[in-house]
């Protein structure tokens, strides 16, 4: 792999190959991660989906938050009930752009496409935040 000494005959590059930091970082947060960890985790997650679909209902965006465990995507609601509909058109993907960026305002940081994530670091007031954030970034957007 080591390509010091002219093209290695496998390629294989990456962000965190041999960062000792980095290794360091990921044992310190496997320790970390236990049963009870990861309840905690998924419970936040549920509360963040729960809250954020309800303040999305009442800002009138036609957005829903959904999403597993400590995972979350923002997206556009089904209009038919089937999943090709919540496919973007220019009108969505305008208001979904818009909507990250005043999240981002708002520091709420997600991807451009809606997608987010928890960590055991968070707390019920970092949720709490992400929810207002949302709130206020919404109901700009759908005005």
């Amino acid at each position: 792999f080591d390509p010091t000494a002219g093209k290695p005959r496998v390629p294989h590059g990456g962000t965190f190959n041999a960062n000792p930091v980095t290794m360091a970082a990921g044992i310190a947060a496997m320790r970390l991660w236990t049963e009870s960890a990861v309840a905690r985790l998924e419970s936040m997650g549920d509360d963040l989906r729960q809250r954020a679909n309800f303040a999305l209902d009442e800002s009138g965006l036609p957005f829903k938050v959904t999403g597993q465990g400590s995972l979350f995507r923002i997206m556009p609601k089904a209009s038919s009930g089937e999943y090709r509909s919540t496919v973007p058109d220019a009108q969505t993907i305008a208001q979904r752009r818009e909507l990250h960026l005043r999240l981002l305002g708002q520091g709420v940081l997600t991807s451009p496409t809606g997608l987010g994530c928890l960590s055991t670091v968070m707390k019920d007031g970092e949720v709490t935040e992400m929810v207002e954030g949302l709130r206020v970034a919404a109901t700009t957007v759908a005005r």
